[in-house]
C-alpha cells in the first residue's frame, strides 16, 4: 500500500528522486526527509548495493523496509540497554535476553537462506524428490528454530 502511494506514476519502480519527493507529499508527522545519501546507506545496510544507482520494484521496496525497521529494533534496543544500570535496573536482564534472541533470529535467518540456496541448487535430484526433500528440510529446520527460541527465552526468563 505504502509502495503504491508513492508510485504515483503507477510504474511498478521507484527511484531516489521519486521516493524522495514523493515521501514528501504524504502527511506523515513528523516529515520524512530522506537524503540521497541515507537512501544509498539503506540500500547498502540491506545488502542491495546494486540499486544504488537502479529503481527498485515492490519486492526490493519490501526488503529494504524489513531491514530498516531490523536496524531501527537493533539501535532501540541497544539505546536502552545501554541506558540501564545492571544493577539497579531489574529490566536490564531481560532487555540482554531480548537482545540475545533478535541475534539468534538474524542468524538462524541467515543459516536458513543458505540451507533454501544449496536446495535450490540441488538440481540433479528429480522435480519430485527434490521437493519432497525441501519441505523436510525447511520443516526441519523450523523446528531447530523454535527449539532454540523456546530453550533460550526459558532461559532468559528465569534470569530475572
Amino acid at each position: 500500500m505504502l509502495f503504491e502511494a508513492l508510485d504515483v506514476d503507477s510504474v511498478g519502480k521507484l527511484g531516489f528522486q521519486q521516493l524522495h519527493e514523493n515521501l514528501k507529499q504524504l502527511n506523515f508527522t513528523p516529515r520524512i526527509h530522506l537524503s540521497e545519501e541515507d537512501y544509498e546507506d539503506m540500500l547498502k545496510n540491506a545488502g542491495m548495493d546494486e540499486y544504488v544507482h537502479e529503481d527498485i520494484g515492490i519486492v526490493e521496496f519490501e526488503e529494504l523496509l524489513r531491514s530498516e525497521l531490523a536496524r531501527h529494533v537493533q539501535r532501540s534496543l541497544a539505546k536502552k540497554v545501554m541506558g540501564m544500570d545492571p544493577e539497579h535496573d531489574e529490566g536490564h536482564p531481560k532487555m540482554l535476553a531480548i537482545k540475545l534472541l533478535h541475534q539468534m533470529i538474524d542468524e538462524s535467518t541467515d543459516k536458513l537462506d543458505e540451507l533454501e540456496s544449496a536446495l535450490n541448487d540441488a538440481a540433479a535430484v528429480p522435480t519430485n524428490a527434490s521437493l519432497t526433500r525441501r519441505q523436510l528440510v525447511k520443516r526441519a529446520s523450523r523446528m531447530m528454530l523454535k527449539e532454540q527460541f523456546r530453550h533460550a527465552w526459558l532461559d532468559s526468563s528465569s534470569i530475572g
